[in-house]
């Protein structure tokens, strides 16, 4: 399988970028062999369009390149919003020409309000560029139903994120009785921080300290959270830790004692899946494929896509008045983590789309050489 995404070098901490790696360290890799086509580049805006467009020109030939030299099976191409969608249908529809069978898997979690977000003829021309790959690969049933509206007919597979298990670190015990709330993910608006901050002021009279792990969305998020917490009185319940990767992140998760996530659009959160996986409770805004993970209240707490300060408040009052309840929610998620998105599951739901791939090369090859066959002449 040729993957063609992004991987760039340091710390990774987008979905795409993350689920590359996986994919590269899953057992698909060591068994049917996977090579990246690389897609990273430092992100610069002041270099000139005439100097992007050229690069991307280059970048485009260099894969037809590569399809040509190592013949896939399968070409597999992840895909976002903004610019980098229409970098994604360029490498599909130069696979298609070339032969192999094409998927791409869109993530981003906010891909439906983007495509609302253009004029009509826009939003005709992103459903025309999902007709090039020969499927789409998305993380949720949420996603099946609203990218099989935009293009009805086309196959759609269901593959959800993964997580490694075997990097989970034991829960930290503590003496102390304040509650822990961690939120991972890019600082701003869309992941509900300044929602934290209002539910965090109704809970004056409870010990919570929050912290928020994560960089700027777009600039300057993490000045006007830290202005807004001031202005509410709580600048002292809340901390900062900026990006946290690898050991860092399970290490936070285990010191921890809720994960938060009220976010106003997600595709199939990695960080709601490592905190469910590092046996810490959930509560998270029904956004997305987010429910797909927390189906019931066995799993954690689902409040309402925009869930008020109110709601949030009141699901961390149950967590601390109700401790056996979250344990048990936390424990029953962690299983479910455990036995169904594992990052060896997610690699096996790929194994059917490389099965598909092989399939239609032999029916394309037995056409061709039923083809060649001359027809009986009558005696």
């Amino acid at each position: 399988m040729l993957l063609v995404g992004n991987l760039p070098e340091g710390e990774l901490v987008g979905g795409v970028e993350v689920g590359v790696e996986m994919l590269l360290a899953s057992p698909l890799a060591a068994r049917h062999g996977i090579h990246l086509f690389n897609t990273a580049r430092r992100r610069d805006p002041s270099r000139p369009l005439r100097q992007r467009l050229a690069y991307q020109l280059g970048r485009f030939l260099q894969l037809a390149r590569t399809i040509l030299r190592e013949r896939p099976r399968l070409v597999h191409v992840k895909g976002t919003v903004g610019v980098n969608y229409w970098q994604s249908i360029g490498y599909c529809g130069i696979a298609r020409l070339l032969g192999p069978p094409v998927a791409l898997q869109l993530h981003g979690g906010d891909f439906d309000v983007w495509y609302h977000e253009h004029n009509r003829l826009a939003r005709l021309a992103l459903r025309l560029g999902l007709r090039l790959p020969s499927e789409l690969v998305v993380l949720s049933d949420y996603w099946r139903t609203f990218t099989s509206g935009l293009c009805p007919g086309k196959p759609i597979r269901i593959i959800p994120n993964g997580v490694r298990t075997e990097e989970v670190q034991p829960r930290v015990p503590r003496s102390d009785h304040e509650l822990r709330v961690v939120t991972v993910g890019a600082l701003g608006v869309r992941k509900g921080h300044f929602d934290i901050l209002e539910a965090a002021a109704r809970l004056g009279d409870r010990r919570v300290r929050f912290v928020f792990a994560g960089a700027d969305e777009f600039g300057g998020e993490e000045q006007a959270l830290r202005q807004r917490a001031s202005e509410l009185g709580i600048a002292d319940r809340v901390d900062f830790a900026g990006i946290v990767t690898g050991r860092d992140k399970w290490r936070l998760l285990a010191e921890h004692d809720v994960f938060l996530l009220p976010s106003r659009g997600e595709n199939m959160p990695n960080a709601v899946l490592e905190a469910m996986a590092a046996g810490v409770p959930v509560v998270a805004n029904d956004s997305g494929g987010t429910r797909e993970l927390i189906p019931g209240e066995r799993y954690g707490w689902l409040l309402p896509e925009a869930a008020t300060a109110g709601e949030l408040a009141l699901a961390l009052r149950e967590v601390i008045d109700r401790p056996e309840d979250s344990r048990s929610r936390a424990a029953a998620a962690r299983e479910r983590v455990r036995t169904e998105f594992t990052i060896e599951a997610m690699a096996e739901r790929y194994l059917a789309i490389l099965g598909a791939a092989d399939t239609s090369a032999r029916e394309k090859m037995e056409a061709c050489s039923f083809a060649s066959v001359p027809a009986a002449q009558p005696s």
